[in-house]
């Protein structure tokens, strides 16, 4: 029975010292590779991640520095917005270029222009506002005599005999489109609406840009009063067409208004043309007005979604022309708050908006007075977003772009849980923006099994296997050692028994 243990213990401390210890040994350095392969592939992806980010990076700045290269070429040498020549070729550059919103030129009186913008209206005070144009004494007299007899005596027949007098004596375009502007409005209060159609006709075709000594621009008004006239007489469809030029004249900006007089005028032709699709649509619709009048409402739609679009972008330009001004020629001096600059750029923020500008260069340390103010909203759909999709995209990350205050405005999907894996900014720090890379979890059995350096993973199961087919083994030679021994002790048994 002493053999038998004896056997049990050398054969157990053979495999110990035979497969055993070397198989632990093996499995430490198999944990110890699969731990530094799967450091290796976290340093990897985050080579990965960073160098996607740097791509994005380089590829929003090469197409801000296309843009700067190609006007910078065209402005070179230009000290003023001047010319005609200049302006076509800078609006075919823009519509090249749809990163560049407007392009800038700082003046001298630290004034900003933007000579290609296209504004709904300017600024109370902006608008231009020309002297009183000279009236001979004869016809100064007739004019007031005249409108003595309309708003005083109301006598329009020797109201309208005095205008015409005055008519005939003044020869300046602004005194006689007042004039003209004064015999429409008397000849519709006589009645004479025909003669006043005719009238108003004339000073929307001749004086459309002639702006009086009060400041009135006879065009939208002349065509605002014969709305009203076709109105009065009965010709609804007339007078709703007519509306709706002179609305679309607005929208277009086919006159230099400011806000004020804008406002007054639209809402003055929003109404009238509101009043009469109402009136129109009440018509049988198997009519012809009816007919007509839904398609002149649906016109209407149009015209109002686009001066709101357009109204939006007239305000963002008109707050940024009220402070980019100071800050522009202030950038090398101090560093207010809401504005950072850097080099040649700038980054402002007002009311909300975000203004990009990127000043121009006149050659070696020279400034030159142009800049241009880049489409931000373009920036992050047009430019960052693509990049990202394609170079983020390709090294399977999430990605989050986020604004100065650090909330998201460009983001992947849902923001991803815990913390960036790479973070990124631009050169100095322009455009404002955060880059946040984040890569992807991927399960155990992926990282595991199919990483192209699993081969300790797999040198570990080996090994592994090894030590329990061995194990398996030593336990069964020792259990049939010891059967053996227990049934040699067993006869050993008996025989004795039976000799006693």
């Amino acid at each position: 029975m002493g053999l038998s243990f004896g056997r049990r213990e050398r054969i157990t401390l053979l495999f110990l010292l035979g497969v055993g210890l070397p198989s632990l040994g093996l499995t430490y350095l198999a944990f110890r590779g699969i731990r530094n392969d799967l450091a290796l592939q976290e340093q990897q992806r985050l080579e990965e991640l960073r160098t996607a980010a740097s791509r994005v990076i380089g590829v929003v700045e090469e197409r801000i520095a296309a843009a700067e290269t190609v006007f910078t070429d065209v402005l070179a040498g230009h000290q003023s917005p001047s010319g005609s020549e200049l302006i076509s070729t800078l609006e075919r550059l823009r519509g090249q270029h749809p990163l560049v919103e407007e392009v800038v030129f700082v003046a001298s009186s630290d004034a900003v222009q933007l000579p290609l913008a296209r504004l709904l209206f300017l600024p109370a005070g902006a608008g231009e506002r020309l002297s009183s144009p000279s009236w001979p004494g004869s016809a100064a007299a007739e004019f007031r005599s005249a409108q003595d007899f309309e708003f005083r005596q109301q006598r329009y027949p020797l109201a309208l005999a005095g205008y015409e007098r005055a008519l005939a004596a003044v020869t300046s375009i602004e005194a006689r489109g007042e004039v003209l502007l004064a015999i429409s409005r008397v000849q519709r209060k006589a009645g004479a609406l025909q003669a006043a159609i005719d009238v108003c006709e004339t000073l929307r075709r001749d004086y459309a840009q002639v702006q009086t000594a009060a400041g009135i621009l006879l065009g939208p008004i002349a065509t605002l009063e014969l709305g009203s006239l076709y109105l009065e007489r009965g010709d609804s469809l007339r007078a709703l067409a007519t509306g709706l030029e002179l609305y679309g004249r607005l929208v277009e900006g086919a006159w230099t208004l400011e806000r004020a007089q804008f406002d007054f005028i639209t809402s003055e032709v929003q109404e009238a043309i509101i009043r009469i699709i109402s009136g129109i649509s009440s018509v049988d619709q198997g009519q012809t007005p009816a007919e007509k009048g839904q398609t002149h409402a649906e016109r209407f739609v149009e015209l109002r979604e686009e001066e709101g679009a357009r109204r939006v972008q007239t305000e963002r330009l008109l707050a940024f022309q009220e402070r980019a001004g100071r800050e522009l020629h202030a950038r090398r001096l101090r560093s207010p708050s809401g504005v950072e600059s850097a080099g040649q750029t700038l980054v402002l923020e007002s009311g909300g908006e975000l203004y990009l500008i990127s000043l121009l260069s006149g050659g070696e340390s020279e400034e030159a007075p142009w800049g241009l103010l880049l489409d931000s909203d373009y920036l992050q759909d047009g430019v960052l977003r693509p990049a990202l999709e394609e170079h983020a995209g390709r090294a399977a990350a999430d990605w989050v772009v986020r604004g100065r205050g650090g909330g998201s405005i460009l983001a992947s999907g849902e923001s991803p849980p815990g913390s960036a894996t790479v973070t990124a900014t631009f050169s100095g720090n322009f455009p404002p923006w955060i880059l946040e890379l984040y890569e992807e979890p991927q399960s155990p059995y992926r990282r595991l099994f199919l990483s192209s350096q699993s081969i300790y993973f797999y040198m570990f199961l080996f090994i592994a296997s090894i030590l329990v087919f061995g194990l398996i083994l030593t336990i069964r030679a020792v259990s049939h050692e010891l059967e053996l021994a227990r049934m040699k002790s067993d006869f050993v048994s008996t025989v004795s028994h039976e000799f006693k």
